[in-house]
């Protein structure tokens, strides 16, 4: 087998072998599809770096990375829920062994730093992944990173009726159309496409205002990225939207992506101001009589653990986090075995996510002058004591 790493973007003959290698790979993830790599690699091409591994002269496996800083880490980072390698799905052990050995020395002998997120736990061939990466002369640890909230059945029918059980719902649902003339949106095209993908970052930052948690679609870069990223699932025939009009404004946006029999719900937003009617479980109403009709049987919640989840999920899979550098790194190695002490500790991550961070977004909101005003006249004010 022949391994290497390449730097510039590929010509269209590497594309089309993409395409090929895609379809027919252990695991066709749509967070790979070709037409979003293409995007990615296109606007991240000064920091592109592409794992290459042949056999016989034919391409049987990669992997893509970007450079941020001194770290490498997935090209589809920025969009992804499960990041893989895509390996040809006819491979053999002894040949997924060699493309990850191959990885390994190439890392090594190019003097990488890797964080590898959203790593699914449930690829094929994760064991022989991380036989590898023990059996290297790398620093390699492994930590929990997310999970992905799962509800599957046997039937479209049981999916759909497990998903809209709810009579609340069911009520609300008849509610908003009765109140409000409501209209239930759906698209696989790129119909609106980008009139919709503006509103729902414009309805995005406004949900999450003033919150420990605001929305990243402030910066512009992140909502072109956005937008260049439904574009290509368009053209990869994966993409769904689904979202609530009334009028002309839409007040609640969901978007997903179709991967054979399941959706991956991706991200989702609503207007407060109609948060009685419960929009968020409106949608998931929607898309489970779209999901029935598509015949679909799995419905992924995607990365993150939240609440709402939890009332529909019926398992996990697991996603975890990657270090990977040379064995002299040592601030790196510190640093990875403190995030990797934290995410198994429960406790101390509740504290950090629930305590900690909402309280460093508090203080990072207060004008600085204010801050040092305050701070001087604490002061002042415990000089009085001392004196008095």
């Amino acid at each position: 087998m022949t391994a290497k790493i390449v730097y510039s973007y590929p010509d269209r003959g590497f594309w089309n072998t993409y395409v090929t290698l895609w379809k027919n790979s252990m695991h066709p993830s749509v967070f790979q599809s070709p037409n979003l790599m293409k995007s990615l690699a296109n606007r991240f091409r000064s920091s592109l770096a592409i794992y290459q591994a042949c056999e016989g002269g034919e391409l049987i496996g990669l992997a893509f990375f970007r450079k941020q800083g001194a770290t490498y880490r997935f090209l589809t980072d920025v969009k992804a829920d499960h990041n893989f390698f895509i390996l040809r799905k006819n491979c053999t052990s002894e040949q997924v062994e060699s493309f990850f050995e191959a990885f390994f020395r190439e890392v090594k002998k190019e003097r990488w730093t890797l964080v590898l997120n959203k790593k699914p736990v449930w690829a094929k061939y994760y064991k022989i992944f991380s036989k590898q990466a023990d059996s290297s002369d790398m620093f390699c640890v492994n930590a929990r990173y997310a999970v992905c909230p799962v509800i599957e059945k046997d039937t479209p029918e049981e999916l759909y009726e497990t998903l809209t059980h709810s009579k609340e719902i069911s009520y609300q649902c008849r509610r908003i159309v009765k109140q409000q003339n409501a209209v239930f949106e759906s698209f696989t095209d790129a119909a609106e496409l980008d009139e919709w993908i503006d509103g729902f970052c414009e309805m995005h930052i406004a949900r999450w205002e003033n919150t420990p948690t605001p929305s990243k679609y402030t910066n512009l870069e992140v909502r072109q990225i956005l937008k260049g990223c439904l574009k290509a699932w368009v053209e990869d025939g994966v993409l769904a939207r689904f979202s609530i009009r009334i009028g002309d404004r839409r007040i609640a946006y969901n978007f997903g992506l179709i991967q054979g029999k399941s959706f991956i719900g991706h991200a989702q937003t609503y207007d407060a101001e109609y948060r009685t009617y419960s929009p968020g479980k409106l949608l998931i109403h929607q898309i489970a009589g779209w999901m029935k009709k598509q015949e679909m049987t799995v419905f992924d919640f995607g990365d993150g653990d939240d609440i709402y989840k939890y009332n529909f999920a019926t398992r996990e899979q697991e996603l975890n986090r990657i270090f990977i550098t040379s064995n002299w790194n040592l601030p790196f190695i510190i640093k990875a075995k403190l995030q990797k002490s934290v995410k198994d500790n429960p406790a101390l991550l509740r504290l950090i996510r629930e305590k900690i961070k909402p309280m460093m977004h508090r203080v990072k909101r207060f004008n600085f002058q204010i801050i040092v005003s305050m701070a001087a006249e604490f002061m002042l004010g415990e000089l009085f004591q001392i004196f008095a």
